[in-house]
């Protein structure tokens, strides 16, 4: 069995696919020893598929407190190339102040994408609302599923989308 690993440092990510020993040997490192230990590792690489597993890896080598996500939360979204010029236009996007930083866009978190029921906010994908406009500045929200690693929530960002959109639907 392969696993996928990304390795995150800032914004740079490079995925490595890596035996199931190593994945293993990894989670064990994790763990105390203890008597149930090798039990609570079998259990996870049989019932978590890889973006789960690389997901709790890769938090653990994290060097900040990861906190989740919030239904209805704005989070900063990496541009999805191909959206660009078929599902908008970064000139529009800029022309509205809906450029957060370079290379990002507005998503409107609003679910998990896990097959569960209820909503998991520290999922390894998360399902949000892209916030797009079309050439005549009309708001387009599009569904997407993104690493939620990815994912970059600034607390100045909801309110700015906040007051932006009641602003536009009631100014």
């Amino acid at each position: 069995m392969q696993f996928l690993f990304v390795h995150t440092k800032k914004h740079f990510m490079k995925q490595f696919n890596i035996n199931s020993d190593i994945v293993v040997s990894l989670l064990d490192s994790l763990f105390k020893p203890s008597l149930n230990s090798k039990k609570i590792i079998s259990v996870m690489t049989e019932h978590l598929n890889s973006d789960q597993i690389n997901h709790i890896l890769t938090l653990n080598t994290m060097t900040t407190e990861y906190h989740g996500f919030n239904k209805g939360d704005v989070v900063r979204v990496p541009m999805v190339d191909y959206h660009m010029n078929e599902k908008f236009h970064v000139d529009v996007l800029t022309d509205l102040n809906l450029i957060p930083q370079i290379g990002y866009v507005y998503g409107i978190v609003y679910d998990d994408d896990n097959w569960g029921t209820g909503f998991n906010q520290y999922a390894a994908h998360l399902k949000v609302n892209l916030v797009y406009h079309d050439e005549n500045k009309k708001p387009i929200l599009h569904d997407y599923s993104v690493n939620s690693l990815y994912l970059i929530k600034e607390e100045s960002d909801q309110d700015f989308l906040s007051n932006y959109y009641k602003d536009l639907l009631h100014g």
